[in-house]
C-alpha cells in the first residue's frame, strides 16, 4: 500500500509541471537548432557558445509552430545563464514573434519579461534588467487584435507589467525610460 501511495504522489508531483503553450523546447525538436535548443533548456552555455560560435546556428531562428525564439522560451522559462548568454552571444531582446497556424500573438523576449503570467518568479527583475542592459525596448509597441473587435490596440512592455502585482518590473521599466503617458 505504501508503495502504490508513494507512486501516486510521485506521479502527481510531475504532472504539476507547469506548462507554457508555446512555450516548451519540444517546439524545436526536428530542427535544423534542434541541438542548441537542447543546451539553452539545459542551461550548457558552453554548449550554447559551441553551436552559436563554431557551427554557426542561426541564434534568433523561430520555431515553426509558434515562431517564438530560444531567448523567448529562455525568458518564459526563467533560465537566467541562458538567457545571459544568448544575449552576450547577439540574440535579439526585441524579435518579434513569428505569428503562425498555433498562435496569433506576437511578443518579444522584453515583453515575456515583464509578463508575470508566463516569467513566474516571485517579481525578481533579473531578467528584464537583462533585456534592458541589451537594448530591450521599454517603449516597444505591439499591436493587439481582439477577436469579434473592429479596431486595433497597442500594448508596451508598461502596460504588461501594469497589468500584475509586481510593482518592481514597474518600476524598472520607469527607471529605464518607459513613456508612462503611452496609451493604447
Amino acid at each position: 500500500m505504501k508503495k502504490i501511495s508513494l507512486f501516486i504522489l510521485l506521479f502527481t508531483l510531475n504532472s504539476c509541471k507547469s506548462y507554457l503553450p508555446g512555450f516548451d523546447f519540444e517546439s524545436f525538436s526536428n530542427t535544423p537548432i534542434s541541438e542548441l535548443a537542447e543546451a539553452v533548456e539545459d542551461e550548457d552555455v558552453k554548449a550554447i557558445e559551441k553551436f552559436v560560435r563554431i557551427k554557426r546556428y542561426e541564434i534568433d531562428y523561430r520555431d515553426p509552430l509558434y515562431g517564438h525564439s530560444l531567448l523567448m522560451l529562455a525568458v518564459a522559462n526563467n533560465l537566467e545563464d541562458s538567457i545571459r548568454n544568448l544575449l552576450e552571444l547577439g540574440a535579439n531582446p526585441n524579435l518579434r514573434s513569428a505569428k503562425s497556424d498555433k498562435i496569433d500573438n506576437i511578443t518579444t523576449p522584453t515583453f515575456i519579461a515583464c509578463d508575470r503570467s508566463l516569467n513566474k518568479s516571485d517579481c525578481d527583475t533579473n531578467i528584464l534588467m537583462m533585456m534592458i542592459e541589451f537594448g530591450g525596448a521599454v517603449d516597444d509597441r505591439i499591436e493587439v487584435k481582439y477577436v469579434g473587435a473592429d479596431y486595433t490596440s497597442y500594448t508596451t512592455p508598461l502596460m504588461e507589467a501594469s497589468n500584475t502585482d509586481c510593482i518592481e518590473i514597474i518600476k524598472v521599466l520607469i527607471q529605464a525610460g518607459a513613456d508612462i503617458n503611452s496609451y493604447d
